[in-house]
């Protein structure tokens, strides 16, 4: 398996570099790919203040604008970085709101490129009809907290309403090829779904552990 790295993303070679070596692999010179050990790959996506840890059996990729990430990099140019099916899991927490349509419709087809048979895409983010409908939901979930040029929402997304003037994940998923195996909202007005390319084998639980509060478990067969 390859990871494709541009030449300017010099602090990745490096780091593939100190990968390698605590792997047992020889630390022969990285040009513009270098192999892995039989590993699985992941990719967080917009990582922010969560990156997660690499372990014997998962190697992580966390990918953010800002000094948090392993890889400095626009998001929406994640897929010029790696091969197409070679990653196993997908994690992509508050991310998509802050892309146009356009932009996340092609993030998610990128993933899906990317993604090998089998592999996981796990997608966080505010739920749009939950924050209309909620009193207590924070304006921040349709406008975000606009701290900085990254911090806007651009889109909002509900899960499914059937309304062709409204945004829906679910259809957006079934029409790139994903299969649903897990949905619920979160308080205060968020949504969580864990879906796959074609079958898998594992049993899937959700990776992030914070703000998951359960207000509504969704059956993924039905609307």
């Amino acid at each position: 398996m390859y990871v494709s790295l541009n030449l300017s993303q010099e602090i990745d070679v490096r780091e593939a570099r100190r990968f390698l070596k605590g792997k047992g692999v020889s630390d022969h010179p990285v040009r513009r790919k270098i192999e892995l050990p039989h590993v699985k790959i992941c990719l967080n996506l917009g990582c922010g203040e969560y990156p997660f840890s690499s372990s014997e059996d998962e190697k992580w990729f966390n990918i953010d604008m800002g000094k948090t990430g392993d890889l400095v990099l626009d998001v929406r140019y994640t897929e010029k970085c790696f091969d197409p099916k070679t990653v196993d899991y997908v994690f992509c927490s508050h991310l998509l709101e802050h892309l146009t349509y356009r932009e996340g419709d092609k993030l998610l087809r990128d993933i899906w490129d990317l993604l090998k048979d089998g592999g996981v895409l796990e997608l966080h983010l505010p739920e749009f009809g939950m924050i209309i409908a909620n009193q207590d939901a924070h304006i921040e979930g349709i406008y975000g907290g606009q701290r900085d040029e990254y911090d806007v929402h651009k889109s909002g997304w509900d899960y499914y309403t059937g309304k062709p003037h409204r945004r829906d994940l679910k259809t957006t998923l079934e029409e790139i090829g994903f299969t649903i195996v897990k949905a619920e909202r979160h308080k205060p007005a968020q949504i969580g779904i864990l879906c796959s390319k074609g079958e898998t084998n594992e049993r899937l639980e959700w990776r992030k552990t914070w703000a998951m509060e359960v207000y509504d478990v969704i059956n993924p067969l039905s609307h």
